[in-house]
């Protein structure tokens, strides 16, 4: 993750040194969702991070996300992933999110419209 939290990961970082580095970024919000995930909010820059809780089988992972807006204004979801669980893990958690992500989108984008 980038010094500033941004929307850069530093792919150098483990999951550990990561979430060490957002928790030293003050502007950053946290909340704990019932389920166990631990989120790291920035909303000036709309960008979020995503911990697995530890029961999750794609523990330990992190992911950040950040909504942008395109050339022709849509609104679309970037993301990075840095899982440290077994590959077949961090690849469902990948699908997962990307599923998740375009459904984000195309709720962003139809409130746009109108």
């Amino acid at each position: 993750m980038g010094n500033q939290a941004t929307t850069q990961q530093d792919s150098t970082l483990t999951v550990d040194q990561s979430i060490t580095q957002l928790e030293s970024h003050t502007h950053l919000q946290k909340l704990e969702t019932p389920t166990g995930w631990t989120v790291y909010s920035n909303e000036e820059t709309l960008c979020s991070w995503m911990l697995t809780p530890s029961h999750h089988p794609a523990y330990p992972s992190l992911v950040q996300r950040s909504i942008i807006t395109d050339d022709d204004t849509n609104i679309k979801v970037e993301m990075e992933i840095l899982c440290e669980a077994e590959p077949v893990e961090c690849d469902r958690l990948r699908l997962t999110f990307e599923e998740l992500n375009e459904e984000m989108a195309l709720q962003f984008n139809a409130m746009t419209a109108d």
